[in-house]
């Protein structure tokens, strides 16, 4: 499926259906959605593992963030039309609450042939204390 931009009004759109090829090339851009990336998570040993397949896009694209204990990846890529007819823009958002385990300032993200991978280690579980009863 393909999204047409510019100023399409009914009539046009009808025309495009029934006439397709008809208006001259250029005078509508089409533009193909992207589709949002695969991604994946899993729990290790020591920690929990995110992984996103991102073929293609510099590691400059990718922003991470954190906000309280939710985590967002998202890309805002801008491009260039042949023959400088314009420019385009696509990219996703993608949010995750963190389980209250995750060390937050241990989280590390790694972009290595187009995969995302981002580390969130586990705080260590505090050690059980005895407790001294003042009399």
């Amino acid at each position: 499926m393909s999204l047409v931009l510019r100023n399409w009004n009914d009539l046009d759109r009808s025309l495009a259906t029934f006439f397709p090829g008809f208006f001259p090339e250029g005078r509508y851009r089409v533009v193909r959605p992207a589709a949002a990336p695969r991604l994946t998570s899993r729990e290790e040993e020591g920690g929990y593992v995110v992984e996103a397949d991102l073929p293609g896009l510099p590691a400059e694209d990718v922003n991470i963030s954190l906000d309280g204990n939710v985590l967002t990846i998202a890309v805002d890529e801008v491009g260039e039309e042949a023959e400088g007819r314009g420019r385009w823009t696509r990219g996703f958002r993608r949010s995750f609450t963190l389980p209250a385990d995750v060390d937050v300032d241990g989280i590390d993200a790694k972009l290595e042939h187009g995969v995302l991978v981002l580390s969130l280690p586990k705080v260590a579980a505090p050690e059980p204390r005895r407790i001294e009863v003042k009399h």
